[in-house]
């Protein structure tokens, strides 16, 4: 689709910024493929899942949390058939690779009659995505469309929401080729006013209103007027047509015929690839969007706008986000007050010497004010294959440093040591532990003989996240030092206060 709207160049980011930064050849553990975890569930457990599913429990949810069946009302259970009737064979639920809920069922008010409609995603005999729309008639679940694109080869995105306040609910949805030139990626808008048509099986199939070509997608509330907008991230070529094809961020508003072309902005061609886009509020005062990207070895490049005006414009030029990260990050509302932050990764005082696949990053995340600034709200220690950040305390800004624990004991995941740069001084202040559950008695009791008693901040999906804390200063820290490093000490349930689990996203 030709872009009709105001069209602006942001520079290139500085490639140069990354290589100087000599990165290594392998990204972090647990970073980026998390965000690309594809999760299905085969038919055979289509009444067990769906019961699971119809009582608000997820997929993500630890083997010993789905034991016990919870119960279900007996709607519910009828829509549980219905699904498990009309189903194909050798078919398997499944859920987006990008997925806010999991859910491979969604109910939702289609139409506004006060009725739910059940939207189900799920892969057919053939092993491609498909979603089918069920509606209830006289108190039975009848299949009311099927919304197939043939070429696809995975679920990318699917969201439900009604774009120009019509009362009727849209459907977007992002087809994904995986990778494979003959199955690109497509973008599709449905519309439910529309009828869907008997396909040669007989079959009743919902067509798209709209299709496009597409590497990145989502819909929020860019304006501020309390509709969706829908911003997409598209190519001019790719990788085997064109050494550095030229990106595009285009917001798209839906009047009810077709997607009419609000902006176009040409984003920086000198990365690898686009991987994210955020949309919400990113400021007190200012919605936007941010747009994260992939550069050199496994750095990053984070690009802000703010909804000034009538349009989109980048933030300050002069913002500490010019250049690359050292490594990927994942920008977001940390702080829960609806706000999108910046993730700014920052190497720890006294790792020089730490190889890169070694480092334990600090993020500090920092607001925009909505004008030339941006202020300090948190800095955490992050673990994307543990699903948990550590939000130090502001008492620490400034005197601490984090690392690999001493000798790398058994479960431990880092240690937090108080540090003075001017006297090269360090002490540990703590150490976070994550054990399996079935271990725990006995590690704890080791531990506890070993001298160093581990303390419980939480339980989680089969793990315990426990904490070794020091209870004063170590006898052969300096004199200068020992009132600094106890104003640093934690009790047990300030760590717990400083721990929490990072969500899917």
């Amino acid at each position: 689709m030709a872009a009709k709207g105001s069209q602006e160049r942001i520079k290139e980011p500085e490639r140069h910024a990354a290589v100087r930064r000599g990165t290594p050849e392998s990204p972090p553990a647990g970073v980026i493929s998390r965000w690309r975890t594809y999760r299905s569930v085969p038919a055979a457990l289509v009444l067990l899942l769906l019961g699971i599913l119809a009582a608000g429990c997820k997929y993500t949810a630890a083997p010993a949390d789905l034991l016990q069946k919870p119960p279900i009302s007996s709607e519910k259970q009828r829509l549980v058939q219905a699904v498990s009737d009309l189903l194909p064979e050798y078919s398997k639920l499944a859920l987006p690779l990008r997925e806010q809920k999991s859910e491979a069922i969604r109910l939702v008010d289609i139409d506004h009659d006060g009725s739910d409609e059940a939207v189900v995603s799920y892969f057919n005999e053939y092993n491609a995505p498909e979603l089918m729309v069920l509606s209830r008639k006289n108190g039975s679940w009848k299949q009311w469309a099927l919304i197939e694109q043939p070429l696809a080869r995975q679920l990318d995105l699917l969201q439900i929401a009604d774009l120009n306040n019509d009362g009727t609910m849209e459907l977007i949805v992002g087809w994904s080729g995986n990778g494979s030139f003959d199955s690109p990626n497509i973008l599709s808008l449905y519309t439910f006013e529309q009828k869907p048509k008997l396909n040669e099986e007989g079959k009743p199939v919902l067509a798209a209103a709209e299709s496009m070509p597409y590497i990145y997608a989502d819909l929020g509330d860019v304006n501020g007027d309390g509709s969706k907008e829908l911003a997409v991230i598209t190519s001019s070529g790719s990788s085997e047509q064109a050494d550095m094809p030229d990106y595009f961020l285009t917001l798209y508003r839906w009047n009810g015929y077709h997607l009419a072309d609000v902006q176009q902005i040409q984003l920086p061609s000198d990365v690898n690839q686009y991987d994210r886009l955020l949309m919400g509020k990113v400021s007190a005062r200012k919605n936007g969007i941010i747009v994260e990207a992939s550069i050199g070895a496994h750095s990053s490049y984070t690009i802000m706008f703010a909804w000034d005006n009538g349009k989109l414009k980048k933030v300050p030029a002069d913002d500490p986000y010019e250049e690359p990260s050292w490594a990927p990050v994942q920008n977001g509302d940390v702080n829960g007050d609806g706000i999108l932050e910046l993730a700014e990764l920052v190497q720890p005082p006294d790792s020089d010497d730490v190889p890169y696949v070694g480092m334990m990053w600090i993020t500090r995340w920092n607001q925009w004010d909505g004008d030339k600034g941006f202020r300090r709200i948190m800095e955490e220690y992050s673990n994307y294959g543990y699903s948990f950040r550590f939000a130090f305390p502001e008492s620490w800004y400034g005197h601490y440093t984090i690392g690999s624990p001493a000798g790398s004991p058994k479960y431990s995941v880092a240690e937090f040591d108080y540090w003075n740069e001017k006297g090269g001084v360090r002490a540990e202040l703590a150490t976070l532990y994550v054990v399996p559950q079935q271990q725990w008695d006995e590690y704890q009791a080791e531990m506890k003989d070993a001298g160093r008693p581990l303390n419980i901040l939480m339980t989680a999906s089969g793990l315990v996240y426990a904490v070794h804390l020091a209870d004063g200063a170590p006898e052969s820290l300096p004199s200068g030092n020992k009132k600094s490093f106890e104003s640093m000490l934690l009790t047990t349930e300030q760590a717990k206060g400083c721990l929490s689990l990072i969500q899917d996203n």
